[in-house]
């Protein structure tokens, strides 16, 4: 049995929503640029596993939109015609909030948790949205008005409530009926989803006494579970603990005697093979079988319990190292458990009775050799575990200490000087002390010589006509040859420059190409580099992408998962740059690059001309374009440091007719060469 995994309305809705946006979103003028599509708001936030749920997405620049793209697989979405009744004319064909109704359907094997999806539309790829896939709940609208005990909305447990905290005043109870004995679960997702509300949950037996509450469970969202001595009717609420509300401030509550999975041991699994996992929680199975596929790319994955209702999905680290269980009897130095490395070792915070949340090992290293040591906590809530990580001489020496190297996980890379038996120690600063504060201990040798491929995407709209530029950075392990960059598996209609960064630099430049009748709508995006590492050919995939947002005048930085580096074509531009195919300047010269504008019919803003993609030691000074003008020149400067090379850079006409976002239209890609001092001949 396979488990599966993740590494990711109504016209009334829709108007709270318009209402919502009103205050922050003002009309575009006709024919002005597009703001790139923006998710703003969804609704609801979720939906049960196995069924399909209507969802209303608010934002900017949809016009058109024609596909909507999951992070992963196990969602798909149908786009259906809106029908809100009277909305602002022209909504939804330009900049101004504008709304897409989609019938999401999950599959029951979908992993339970947060997915993030896009939307294509004729002004590209849109900035990341929140959905939530939840158990197998029937799922149901909050009705107001549901305040307090006396207003109090009867459901059938076990359900799954969506709903809104209206106002300030606004509490939604909802009467329930709790057997002895029995946990349940009551569980928020709301800020995690992308809603501003900051939940309060409480409950309270029939004659109004409170018996639990929680406010923030790992962050502003809630979640409360009780055992009740008695059988009978109780009452949860469901608030904000700031006192906001507004029709944003929208939620996802499930009720019911729920399965909540809090920690698993092991917290580590291999790919290919199934593996059975103890759950720790509240009405979970003693255990159940998990099979990670045999070709996960990912360090982390999400799982589930399967039958019946499933429970929550929790976080398990992949890893194809020797596993190891720790025996618990491991805690102090004089009872280290002996560890052979390369290895993962999965133990508990945990010591019965004792405060102190410490775990010992003990291995053997040769002189010369080298480590790579990382501790990761499996805690749902992410806020009970604070592990360090401390490595000890056999002399009983203190070698080093590391404490939220990677967040609050630790890590650091260690060669040895003189072999023998060493100690590790992974103790939990945390005062919590509690038996599902699972750890996976990774200790494994360096990564092998290569690169591995990161990548800036700018704005993910691609002009018919036009170009599309973005950074790709090379990342070196203790090698520093030169790396071939491509962009593969493109829609008809579109091309991708190939270039090869240097030895030693750092950065190259992929400039995507649309034809003038090439296709409308989105393609994925697949980015490799090949190199020749210790005499045999390497061809790594990109493997980790940041989106570059504007919003307000600023820039943001967003990952992105790239199995879903989706690309648009969109209509023309409203601005072309021409510019010669190559360059050439020498060291401590410089070199004048001409560029022609094409503008769109009507438009004759004011922008400003700059450079993507310059080596270091190359500088350009911005160039302004006034209003109307249809050509302009940027010079290049060598500065010390230039290193002589072929490089391919763009020309970008930073367009910012929106107060709130900058546009970069670039020409097509320009070979710059740079010559030594000594080279014959001028800059040109």
């Amino acid at each position: 049995m396979i488990t599966w995994l993740r590494l990711r309305r109504d016209a009334a809705a829709a108007a709270a929503l318009l209402v919502a946006l009103a205050p922050v979103v003002a009309p575009a003028p006709a024919r002005a640029q597009l703001h790139p599509p923006e998710v703003r708001l969804v609704y609801p936030l979720g939906g049960s596993a196995g069924l399909t749920t209507r969802v209303t997405i608010s934002g900017v620049s949809f016009r058109n939109a024609r596909q909507i793209v999951f992070d992963q697989p196990g969602i798909t979405a149908k786009i259906v015609a809106p029908d809100f009744g009277k909305l602002p004319a022209g909504a939804l064909d330009d900049d101004r909030a504008t709304f897409v109704v989609a019938d999401f359907t999950v599959d029951r094997s979908a992993y339970r948790d947060l997915y993030s999806f896009r939307i294509i539309s004729d002004a590209g790829v849109s900035t990341a949205g929140k959905w939530m896939v939840g158990r197998e709940l029937p799922q149901i609208e909050e009705k107001e008005p549901n305040n307090g005990r006396a207003q109090a909305q009867a459901v059938s447990l076990p359900i799954a409530i969506n709903g809104h905290i209206s106002d300030a005043s606004d509490t939604d109870t909802f009467a329930v009926d709790l057997e002895a004995g029995k946990p349940f679960v009551a569980e928020v997702i709301a800020a995690q989803a992308g809603s501003p509300l900051d939940s309060l949950l409480t409950l309270n037996d029939a004659n109004g006494a409170e018996v639990a509450s929680n406010d923030d469970f790992g962050g502003p969202d809630s979640l409360l579970v009780y055992t009740p001595k008695a059988s009978g009717r109780y009452y949860v609420t469901l608030s904000s603990s700031t006192g906001g509300g507004s029709g944003a401030h929208a939620y996802r509550l499930s009720l019911g005697a729920l399965p909540l999975i809090t920690g698993t041991l092991p917290g580590t699994l291999p790919r290919g093979r199934s593996v059975t996992v103890t759950p720790m929680g509240v009405n979970v199975p003693p255990a159940f079988p998990v099979t990670i596929p045999a070709g996960w790319r990912y360090g982390l994955a999400h799982v589930h319990s399967p039958e019946g209702v499933s429970s929550n999905g929790i976080v398990v680290g992949v890893s194809d190292l020797p596993l190891v269980i720790a025996d618990g009897g491991n805690v102090d130095s004089a009872h280290a458990m002996p560890v052979h490395p390369p290895c993962a070792v999965n133990g508990k915070f945990y010591r019965s009775g004792s405060p102190e949340a410490a775990s010992f090992y003990k291995f053997h290293a040769d002189a010369g050799s080298r480590y790579v040591f990382d501790v990761q906590c499996q805690d749902r809530s992410g806020t009970r575990c604070d592990p360090v990580l401390t490595l000890y001489s056999p002399d009983g020496s203190l070698i080093v200490e590391s404490d939220d190297s990677l967040g609050r996980d630790s890590h650091f890379d260690q060669r040895f000087v003189g072999a023998g038996d060493y100690t590790l120690r992974v103790k939990n600063l945390d005062a919590t002390n509690s038996p599902d504060l699972v750890y996976q201990l990774l200790i494994q040798k360096p990564p092998p010589s290569g690169f591995s491929l990161t990548a800036d995407t700018r704005a993910r709209a691609l002009g018919q006509g036009g170009e599309a530029a973005f950074d790709v950075q090379v990342s070196r392990i203790e090698w520093d040859g030169p790396v071939t960059l491509a962009a593969t598996d493109l829609p008809p209609g579109v091309t991708a420059s190939s270039e090869v960064v240097p030895a030693g630099e750092t950065r190259g430049l992929v400039v995507l190409m649309a034809a003038e009748g090439a296709p409308l709508g989105g393609f994925p995006l697949r980015i490799t580099g090949t190199g020749t590492v210790n005499g045999k050919p390497l061809t790594v995939t990109l493997t980790r992408a940041t989106d570059r947002i504007w919003n307000g005048g600023a820039m943001r930085l967003e990952p992105a998962p790239v199995d879903t580096l989706y690309y648009a074509v969109t209509p023309p531009f409203e601005v072309t740059v021409k510019t010669d195919a190559a360059a050439e300047m020498t060291l401590g010269g410089s070199v004048k690059l001409h560029a022609a504008f094409q503008r769109r019919p009507g438009y004759d803003r004011a922008f400003t001309l700059n450079a993507i993609g310059l080596p270091n030691g190359i500088a350009a000074v911005p160039a302004p374009v006034a209003a109307g003008a249809n050509a302009a020149d940027l010079d290049l400067k060598a500065l010390p440091g230039a290193k002589p090379g072929v490089y391919t850079i763009v020309l970008d006409a930073v367009t910012n007719n929106s107060p709130q976002v900058a546009l970069d239209r670039v020409s097509a890609p320009i070979t710059l060469t740079i010559l030594p001092a000594a080279a014959t001949g001028a800059a040109k």
